[in-house]
């Protein structure tokens, strides 16, 4: 073919932009309320009637423009310009990591093809999970008692680091039951029987495990009825709280149980985690404190027994108790007094034994003291009125240790009167209770014939103790609780009994102290330190269980 044949290639003409837009810079990412974002860019033209002005618009993810400059950016010719963007929304409200990430986009105004755009981020760098639980504990003496949750959300700056922010974000909140499994509602104490409130909550379908904060509860809100979660918006007012989402947890209120908490930050569709936070494990507590230690002048022996190295083992180890107590005081001196079972108004004691004969204790003839007959035949040979004889002196008897009973009730009433002891738990070191209970031998008396036997156990008790009514003790007692006052006497003889009375009455106390079921009757238990006269220095099994909630 020659050359004529040949076509020749037509050269492809290179039409050059009239004008160019570039984002010079913008921060990868941005925290609004505390800094501006600051988008940089430039703009370079041909002509005059070719684009002549741009437009800035910035769009969430779902491409819904959250900001519009307008459309007249850079008059005045070409070069670099800034625009600060204060992450407001066209609406006024702060855009949400929600809507993160963000497409900025400027464009010439006239031009639209002509364009340029990179993408910016709201994102969340860090949740913090605080709970008001120190040492993972979860204190719980009021099961209605409501334990504080605070999440705090950080927003990732444009300096990489993070801060706090007047954005709402809503905080998810959910706990789980880690092994071994929480306290059933029937297996656990029943410390309200009229609404039929019980310690543990596992298995209850009512249970309620979170409550509002009033610092949130407006923005506070459950899909269950606040059972197993809750959503908290965060504080969007400047100050401290700025950025947290405060609630309440209301776990049960059985010792040992366990509960891990979580809060979550969800994206639009509700599944999505943008950010969570899980603590460790939390345990359920109970304390109990004592806020006063008094001790009679001259007396030491209760400062070194009560100590949290004396009594906190056998509370802690299994029962889940707390047990801590203040420092010891001194009473006044008009309350030292030998016996406070003899106390009389004002300070000093009763005269014993003088004060205390039936002919002196009793209001009509013979109410107490046997007749001449009686005693004549009690002590004659004759079986039938010597048995007659005998239970009437005994009835006289029984009636008189009621009466000692009454007077020491009223004595030692009368002493803690003047004691004035502050609210709260108390322990009180105090010499002898009365001289027919402490085990010393000016207790004896000798108003009652030879074989005479009464019931010498403790009223209300249901115990049967019979014995002689002139013996110098009618049953030794080391210790006694009234309300949340624990008593502590003189007569607890080794150092290692001590400690068993010392643990003892504080076992008793913790039934002021927290809601448990009693160990038994009299709230004394079959065996170990709850026994009525405390069997060891150690609680058993089924106390232990009574300590930390369970029923009975």
């Amino acid at each position: 073919m020659g050359k004529a044949g040949k076509k020749k290639k037509k050269k492809r003409k290179i039409i050059k932009a009239d004008a160019t837009v570039k984002i010079v810079s913008i921060p990868k990412f941005f925290a609004p309320s505390q800094e501006k974002c600051t988008i940089r860019y430039s703009l370079k033209r041909k002509g005059e009637s070719i684009g002549k002005m741009a437009k800035l618009e910035i769009k969430d993810k779902e491409g819904k423009r959250v900001y519009y400059s307008g459309a007249n950016l850079g008059i005045g010719g070409d070069g670099e310009f800034t625009i600060n963007w204060d992450g407001k929304d066209e609406g006024g409200k702060y855009v949400t990591p929600l809507q993160s990430p963000f497409t900025v986009l400027i464009a010439m105004t006239n031009k639209p093809g002509i364009k340029h755009e990179k993408k910016l981020k709201v994102e969340i760098k860090e949740i913090f999970l605080w709970v008001d639980a120190p040492d993972s504990r979860l204190l719980m003496n009021d099961p209605a008692g409501k334990i504080c949750a605070v999440t705090t959300v950080m927003l990732k700056k444009s300096d990489g680091s993070k801060c706090v922010t007047r954005i709402p974000i809503d905080v998810s909140f959910t706990f789980s039951d880690p092994a071994p499994n929480n306290t059933k509602k029937a297996d656990s104490f029943e410390y309200d029987t009229a609404t039929h409130k019980y310690l543990g909550k596992r298995n209850d379908p009512n249970a309620t495990f979170w409550a509002a904060h009033p610092d949130c509860t407006a923005l506070t809100s459950s899909p269950d009825s606040y059972k197993t979660k809750c959503k908290v918006g965060t504080i969007t007012s400047a100050g401290a709280d700025c950025g947290k989402a405060k609630v309440y947890f209301t776990p049960s209120g059985v010792g040992k149980d366990n509960f891990k908490l979580k809060a979550e930050v969800f994206a639009a569709d509700g599944t999505t985690v943008l950010s969570k936070k899980d603590t460790g494990k939390f345990t359920v507590w109970r304390k109990i404190h004592y806020a006063q230690i008094y001790t009679m002048d001259g007396e030491n022996y209760i400062d070194a027994a009560t100590t949290h190295a004396k009594i906190g083992p056998a509370y802690e180890a299994k029962a889940y108790v707390l047990y801590s107590r203040a420092a010891v005081k001194t009473l006044n001196a008009n309350l030292t007094v030998k016996y406070i079972g003899l106390y009389k108004t004002g300070g000093g004691m009763k005269n014993w034994p003088a004060d205390f004969s039936p002919q002196k204790l009793e209001s009509t003839p013979n109410e107490l003291q046997p007749t001449a007959t009686e005693l004549t035949d009690y002590a004659g040979a004759d079986a039938v009125k010597k048995a007659a004889a005998k239970t009437a002196i005994e009835a006289k008897a029984a009636k008189w240790f009621s009466a000692i009973v009454a007077d020491y009730n009223s004595c030692v009433s009368k002493w803690f009167t003047a004691a004035n002891v502050p609210a709260g738990n108390t322990l009180l070191a105090v010499k002898y209770y009365h001289p027919k209970l402490s085990g010393l031998a000016d207790g004896a008396t000798n108003f009652w014939p030879a074989g005479i036997s009464i019931n010498l156990a403790n009223p209300g008790s249901g115990l049967n103790t019979p014995g002689d009514p002139d013996q110098a003790t009618w049953r030794e007692v080391q210790g006694f609780n009234r309300g949340t006052i624990s008593v502590i006497f003189k007569n607890y003889g080794t150092a290692a009994r001590l400690q068993i009375v010392c643990r003892h009455e504080i076992g008793h106390a913790t039934k002021s102290a927290f809601k448990r079921d009693t160990f038994g009757v009299g709230d004394h238990s079959a065996s170990g330190l709850m026994t009525p006269y405390g069997a060891s220095n150690t609680f058993s099994n089924a106390d232990i269980k009574i300590l930390r909630g369970f029923k009975r």
